[in-house]
């Protein structure tokens, strides 16, 4: 049948980047934030407009016709904010703000579901974290003896080596070939380091328009030298381009170290092995729970659409971390890969804006919450709002570790993931991060054993996992509203188990055909709102199929549902 994918959606969709207190919202979240057409921060500051160019900051020489706030410093930033086969610009405004730097707003309302923008990249390349030769153009893993005939680079085809992409360094590699020491970068991992920057070097002195945009990005410089790993950067990064590719009179020390950096605080991962700068989403300011979802189309070009209504003046946010992850974690590694501390609404409050996520329960009076008294103090005490007690940033966190390590360990064994998450709905808020991963978990390792035993308590299986994903899209509404991907797959492998669950009850003549017409209406209902969620999307044959799929379901129930109107089934 059309059911979940064989490894669990859900569970799949985390790596795209539970006695039982149960969990009441009476209001839908976008309504409880004002139509959150951007979260608001704790301390609201407002922004102040940009008075030169709104891409790069350069004296500006035109206005836009439409948005007054818009000016251009000439033809190619005017082309980005208003495409010449577009009647108006993109709805989209960049500010600044204090102690945050550029942000974009919405220009105008701007609908669910909308196009904000659409963009190409700057310049595309490989990761650093590449320790296999892999082609510089097409980025396709190669055998060790296929380079390029010219610079001696990994290179899977002729054609690569004339590449958009890599034709742009080429020259320099092949020139300085015998400066350079592939062997030494090899040793460390880092043949793959000077790319991405070099290219973007490259291309901007041909392109001065681009390099005003790029020496205004953010680059976090000093933080970069401050890590263990610099003096690696530097000898095989900054000083390869600078001295062995001949380019110290070209550029400067800081000219490398600038773009560097900002390839690592604003690239967006294309696949496995490559990154790409996309100029207008870099501006994009993070949120826990944003209002824009980013797709990448064929031949890598992004679209950015509302996933719910924004009204003008309103920041446009992306996420740079899951929304699952504790305020503890998301906060960690938005300070280990972006260098800053979110502040948003739902980190601020230590209830995550009624998510519970980072949420222990008390074990000492055995009704209250234990929560952290200030979210963003990675040092603060945690205490029980109904009885006092105190607990320790530090023993909270590895409260938090010993249950990743140990659903981690547990794989897919239903039984070991069952006791957990007993054990685990008993140490947390029962929608916390730990519960929700337990049982996402769950969900793929019952699938799994009904694939192994067809035909056996399928009912029973059934029943199981529609307690577990009942209780995570519970969650997902919470922490990712509007039209996300996640809320989509989300949707999907509910309204599936419920057809599921529903037909083999009818069929058991243990469901009374009203109820039963009540169910197909709400998960024909549901698929549609699925659907919705997932009109746009990157391009991907895992949601291709889900699509696919999730159509499939609601024909189904469709059909199902006529049949019994005409007591025909």
């Amino acid at each position: 049948m059309y059911g979940g994918l064989s490894s669990g959606s859900l569970e799949l969709s985390l790596a795209l980047s539970p006695p039982t207190m149960k969990l009441t919202i009476e209001e839908p979240l976008e309504e409880m934030l004002g139509a959150m057409g951007g979260i608001k921060e704790e301390e609201e500051v407002e922004a102040e407009e940009v008075r030169g160019c709104w891409l790069c900051g350069a004296e500006a020489t035109e206005t836009s016709d439409f948005y007054c706030e818009v000016r251009y410093c000439g033809e190619a930033h005017k082309l980005l904010h208003h495409p010449e086969d577009h009647e108006e610009p993109w709805p989209i405004v960049v500010k600044h703000k204090q102690g945050v730097g550029r942000v974009m707003v919405a220009a105008r309302d701007i609908d669910q579901g909308e196009l904000i923008f659409t963009e190409e990249a700057l310049l595309r390349g490989p990761n650093h974290t590449l320790t296999t030769p892999h082609c510089l153009d097409c980025l396709k893993e190669v055998e060790e003896e296929q380079v390029c005939a010219e610079c001696g680079w990994p290179m899977c085809s002729e054609e690569c080596s004339r590449g958009e992409q890599h034709s742009i360094e080429c020259k320099v590699l092949a020139d300085n070939r015998a400066n350079i020491d592939m062997e030494a970068m090899k040793e460390r991992n880092a043949l793959y380091w000077c790319i991405s920057a070099l290219r973007i070097l490259i291309r901007c002195k041909d392109r001065p328009e681009d390099w005003k945009v790029v020496q205004k990005m953010l680059a976090h410089r000093e933080k970069h030298k401050d890590k263990e790993t610099w003096h690696l950067y530097k000898r095989f990064l900054v000083d390869m381009i600078r001295d062995n590719c001949g380019l110290k009179d070209t550029y400067s020390e800081e000219d490398v170290e600038q773009v560097s950096g900002m390839i690592d605080v604003n690239s967006i991962r294309l696949c496995a092995q490559g990154h790409g700068v996309y100029l207008k989403t870099a501006i994009m300011s993070h949120n826990c729970i944003c209002n824009t979802k980013t797709i990448m189309n064929d031949e890598e070009i992004v679209d950015v659409r509302a996933v719910m209504p924004i009204k003008r003046g309103s920041e446009i946010t992306k996420s740079y971390v899951s929304s699952f992850y504790t305020t503890q974690i998301r906060q960690e590694k938005l300070e280990k890969g972006w260098y800053f501390r979110c502040r948003c609404l739902r980190c601020t409050d230590p209830l995550e804006a009624l998510s519970f996520t980072s949420a222990v329960a008390c074990l000492r009076c055995k009704e209250g919450l234990v929560l952290a008294l200030d979210p963003l103090d990675p040092d603060t005490e945690w205490a029980c709002g109904d009885c006092g007690v105190t607990k320790t940033g530090d023993s909270i966190q590895k409260l938090n570790e010993y249950f990743h390590n140990a659903i981690v360990a547990a794989k897919h064994d239903c039984q070991l993931l069952e006791d957990l998450l007993t054990k685990a709905t008993k140490m947390f808020h029962p929608h916390g991060y730990m519960p929700t991963m337990t049982r996402i978990k769950l969900n793929t390792a019952y699938l799994q054993l009904g694939g192994r035993n067809p035909n056996k308590a399928e009912t029973e299986l059934l029943m199981r996992r529609k307690e577990f994903l009942d209780d995570v899209h519970l969650t997902i509404e919470t922490i990712e509203p509007g039209l996300t991907q996640r809320r989509g797959i989300s949707l999907f492998e509910r309204s599936v188990c419920h057809l599921q669950l529903g037909r083999e009850l009818y069929d058991k003549k243990k469901f009374g055909k009203s109820d039963f017409a009540t169910m197909l209406e709400a998960e024909i209902a549901s698929l549609n709102d699925c659907l919705d969620c997932m009109e746009h999307l990157s391009v991907s044959k895992y949601l291709e199929d889900i699509v696919f799929k999730a159509n499939a379901a609601r024909d189904d129930a469709e059909s199902w549902l006529s049949q019994l109107l005409d007591d025909k089934l």
